[in-house]
């Protein structure tokens, strides 16, 4: 078994359902990709990137940066930025109160 190779959806596969879903249901909470770098991107460089997104090398150590892990909720995290566009990303229960 290769533990590069998905087991699951592939990262333009995640990066298109959360560019179509950006708030995870139920609850309506914010997404983001979280990438295999340990990296977050936004909902608007997962569609700006979506070439580089869907072209990476999994082999290619420079590249885990484009591969998606996951998609999961900020539920509030204030200072959390995509590591791409450095744009703020949305927290469900932070900021003012």
């Amino acid at each position: 078994m290769n533990v590069n190779e998905p087991m699951g959806p592939t990262s333009i596969e995640l990066a298109n359902l959360l560019v179509k879903e950006p708030y995870a249901w139920p609850g309506g909470y914010p997404r983001y990709a979280l990438m295999m770098d340990g990296g977050a991107l936004c909902v608007a460089c997962c569609k700006s990137e979506a070439k580089r997104i869907a072209d990476v090398d999994p082999n290619c150590p420079d590249d885990q940066q484009w591969r998606i892990h996951s998609l999961t909720v900020n539920r509030e995290d204030t200072d959390l930025t995509c590591d791409h566009c450095n744009n703020d990303i949305e927290s469900a229960y932070g900021g003012d109160e």
